[in-house]
């Protein structure tokens, strides 16, 4: 049997990687030989130097962005399909009359790159926003209680996304207990389960029942085992902050294999990562991705989104009937 590592990836595919495009984008070689003393050293004129730099920016940029809209556009298809793609235009107004501030690359780029690239980053968090099935309505009632979805999605699109927005944008957040960890093909894209036994409940209505994360680590097929190196790797018996979402399960399992699974074995629900987790030993935190760091206490971040809690149950409690909320 053999492993291999996957690197980690971002769920939300924003701008944020764009500082590491932008910032040294095929920087243009303006140096010259040694002189010898027989000849003088030609300089380069800056104004053409920095028209061919720019003109590299803009091709680098104009790559990206037709990226991202192939992404974008697959995005919206999977969206199409789960029912959850007609909302766009009104979280769009909502979205714009928030001001939210737009990329800021270092490259120089057209004025016409910089708009695109301000539609892409709206775009993102925007189709964010429907892949965890947030709806206008929610948004709105959400913001009478003080709370900001949008700006929650921005800043995770933008790669700056704090503790409490990840809470703010996720299902569940809870400590739970690792029940059980399989190697489970459900036909949804991933690969194995971490059962979970939730047992401090810190924000969101989590089931009584265990719960499933799902993970794209696991053997695949051919019996090769894949690991994620941003996903859990769940230890029997450990206890772990989870923030965890169920539509953000449903939009990668349509984008990928098009066949969300209802639930894994014994599990109520099916669920994704969406923010950081941390092993959890008595009060302390540990990141699980050693690109993190530890914010605070178990104590001290319970208190942190004691607040944000109360807040997004009020507004999910005036949710009329009709409407189905995590």
């Amino acid at each position: 049997m053999r492993n291999r590592l996957i690197p980690s990836g971002a769920l939300a595919c924003g701008v944020a990687a764009l500082s590491l495009l932008t910032s040294g984008v095929a920087a243009q070689e303006t140096s010259t030989p040694p002189a010898t003393q027989d000849e003088a050293v030609p300089q380069a004129d800056p104004a053409v130097v920095n028209a061919r730099q720019n003109r590299t920016d803009d091709q680098a940029v104009a790559g990206f962005l037709d990226r991202k809209r192939e992404r974008q556009a697959r995005r919206e298809t999977a969206l199409g399909r789960r029912g959850a793609g007609g909302d766009q235009q009104e979280l769009r107004r909502l979205y714009r009359a928030l001001n939210i501030p737009r990329p800021n690359p270092r490259a120089q780029i057209s004025a016409a790159n910089q708009s695109a690239l301000a539609e892409s980053f709206e775009t993102d968090s925007i189709q964010l926003l429907q892949s965890l099935d947030f709806k206008p309505a929610r948004v709105r009632r959400l913001a009478d209680a003080g709370l900001n979805p949008l700006q929650a999605a921005a800043a995770y699109t933008r790669g700056t996304a704090s503790v409490t927005d990840y809470a703010l944008l996720s299902d569940v957040v809870a400590v739970a207990r690792v029940v059980e960890v399989r190697n489970e093909r459900l036909g949804d894209g991933f690969r194995s389960t971490v059962l979970l036994e939730i047992t401090d409940s810190i924000l969101g209505r989590a089931p009584n029942r265990p719960i499933a994360l799902r993970q794209r680590s696991g053997e695949d097929e051919n019996g090769q085992t894949l690991r994620v190196t941003s996903e859990l790797q769940a230890v029997d018996g450990q206890s772990y902050l989870v923030m965890l979402s169920a539509g953000l399960y449903g939009q990668l399992a349509t984008e990928g294999a098009g066949n969300p699974a209802a639930s894994a074995r014994g599990a109520a629900r099916n669920y994704v990562q969406l923010g950081p987790t941390y092993l959890v030993q008595g009060d302390t935190l540990t990141p699980v991705d050693t690109g993190e760091v530890s914010p605070t206490t178990l104590s001290q971040l319970k208190a942190t989104l004691a607040p944000v809690a109360r807040a997004r149950n009020t507004a999910d409690d005036a949710a009329p009937a009709q409407e189905t909320v995590q």
